[in-house]
């Protein structure tokens, strides 16, 4: 059961769509999920959510529309969904053998860590594989002659016999220097994408940025609401890959989790600075980079979103090392 599609269920095209781009693939997604956050995902009562559960835990709501082997041959796509290696293996087994087509990728850690070269070794992989890529600078601190080096210096770990030229013939970069460049860009992505079909993979270098300079609280909220939404569209619906690299924010946490002051008893948290809020349930991976020497640290994968009213779940965490070259 835990391999059939969402497609086989008896529920209407809209609740299937919604359920899709929300992050819910297979029944199994469905049923690991609490019922309340599946109505606060689809917007929806939590009654509403518990029918749909309930037909998800019923084998007799298969459509009867559709066979056996249809939904066999479906199950045998979601289970062979691809994935593609981020060049760094620490990071490929946090994310079980590499990144998901279609799914978004948070990196965040503190200057110095290799974020932003992560996010060059994924753009690598992707077109070492004759697919095309958008490298958005947020902060003015990339450009095409860095990712040419960067690039040069990936290809010379490979044995693949692609050159330099040729990946860079199918990388689009631009620059984006504050919040209203970005919501501009952002809301013309579809347009960009029809014109670039053979692209693949989103890079948003340093998003986290634009952000830093917004006053205010609720604005930066509103904003946010429609990136998660924008997201949302291009890797559910466009099956485009998206890496985010960001960087770290301090809070002040109690020993109940609420926010608080050094005169409370509050510790600082390094935690990423645009919060989980943004990003698509379901198919989000947010992942922070230490630093416990020049040239070593640990990554931390953080529980999933949409599970986070599950029990607790462990950080799942692994060592990596730098490259030969080390990262700017």
């Amino acid at each position: 059961m835990s391999a059939r599609p969402i497609l086989s269920l008896r529920l209407s095209k809209a609740t299937k769509d919604a359920l899709y781009k929300n992050g819910y693939e297979t029944v199994q997604d469905l049923l690991s999920t609490p019922s309340a956050s599946i109505a606060r995902d689809l917007n929806i009562s939590t009654a509403e959510a518990e029918d749909i559960l309930q037909q998800a835990q019923n084998p007799s709501t298969q459509h009867p529309g559709v066979p056996n082997s249809l939904t066999r041959s479906l199950a045998m796509i979601v289970n062979s969904t691809r994935k593609f290696t981020t060049r760094w293996p620490p990071l490929d087994k946090l994310l079980k053998g590499g990144l998901v087509h279609g799914h978004i990728l948070e990196i965040s850690g503190p200057p110095g860590c290799p974020k932003e070269t992560i996010a060059i070794d994924i753009t690598f992989s992707v077109l070492q594989a004759g697919e095309k890529a958008i490298f958005v600078d947020c902060q003015n601190m990339t450009s095409i002659s860095d990712l040419r080096k960067q690039l040069i210096h990936s290809a010379a770990g490979s044995t693949a016999a692609t050159t330099t030229t040729t990946l860079l013939s199918s990388l689009h970069f631009t620059r984006i220097l504050n919040a209203t460049e970005l919501m501009v860009f952002l809301h013309s992505i579809n347009t960009i994408l029809d014109s670039m079909p053979k692209v693949s993979l989103l890079v948003l270098n340093s998003l986290s940025f634009p952000f830093s300079t917004l006053p205010n609280p609720r604005l930066k909220s509103g904003i946010l609401e429609q990136v998660k939404h924008i997201l949302t569209q291009v890797s559910a619906v466009r099956n485009v890959t998206v890496v985010i690299t960001s960087q770290l924010a301090t809070i002040m946490l109690k020993e109940d989790g609420s926010r608080g002051t050094f005169d409370e008893g509050a510790k600082g948290m390094m935690t990423p600075q645009l919060g989980p809020s943004y990003l698509p349930p379901g198919r989000s991976h947010r992942v922070i980079l230490s630093l416990e020497s020049p040239v070593a640290g640990t990554m931390y994968l953080l529980p999933n979103t949409k599970q986070a009213s599950n029990a607790k779940q462990p950080v799942q965490q692994e060592a990596y090392s730098f490259p030969q070259t080390p990262p700017r």
